[in-house]
């Protein structure tokens, strides 16, 4: 048994350090398997993706530390995807250009308002609550349900080799302030979510960011 870190992000899109600094630190934590995994480009401004221009900086740069420490770390290359039914995913042809390693498809939007904005659910409390409202008309199960649809709409359609962050949805529920995780109906569309993650044959990664952020 020895630890694995398949999504990272760096500099290149919502990250912090140098991507080597990750692979320091990486070593240093007896990590044996890290990947880059910066989140894709996106047809629409969003801040915490990579731009265009930089993805062959990115694969380059990566590509160069998966030789320079390949006696000390195995370094795989990939990104994030989102899927955005219609705009981009997994397996889109951008994507399949690239020839990565991986991809790890995540759904950070769901659906869209009346002027054609993307919903991203992760934002502030205060757009969660604005989708919500205007989107779903205030029906939380509707925006539960529509999450875990995409994500398995996105598994039949773009399947990734890993499926990020299955419950990113609560990440506003901390004091279940919109619903119980242990009701029935939320129960149900997990476990549908998990037997089609199964069937797939995807990865599925275990995202400790909600615990250290306090938000889970």
């Amino acid at each position: 048994m020895y630890w694995t870190n398949y999504h990272s992000h760096s500099e290149y899109c919502d990250g912090t350090e140098k991507m080597e600094a990750y692979i320091h630190e990486a070593i240093s934590q007896k990590v044996k398997v890290y990947g880059f995994s910066s989140h894709a480009p996106l047809t629409f401004p969003v801040k915490w993706c990579m731009k265009y221009d930089k993805v062959s900086q990115y694969l380059e740069e990566a590509n160069y530390l998966k030789r320079k420490f390949s006696d000390l770390i195995q370094i795989y290359v990939g990104m994030e995807v989102d899927y955005i039914p219609g705009v981009t995913g997994p397996t889109s042809n951008f994507i399949k250009s690239l020839k990565m390693d991986y991809a790890i498809g995540a759904i950070h939007f769901v659906d869209r308002f009346e002027n054609g904005r993307h919903w991203e659910i992760d934002a502030k409390t205060s757009v969660f609550k604005e989708g919500l409202k205007e989107i779903f008309g205030g029906n939380i199960k509707k925006v539960i349900k529509r999450y875990y649809e995409l994500t398995r709409e996105m598994l039949e359609n773009q399947c990734p080799e890993i499926v990020a962050h299955l419950d990113k949805i609560k990440i506003h529920n901390r004091k279940k302030v919109f619903f119980g995780e242990n009701e029935s109906w939320y129960q149900k569309e997990v476990i549908k979510t998990l037997k089609s993650v199964a069937r797939s044959g995807s990865i599925l990664e275990v995202n400790t960011r909600g615990v250290y952020r306090k938000k889970a």
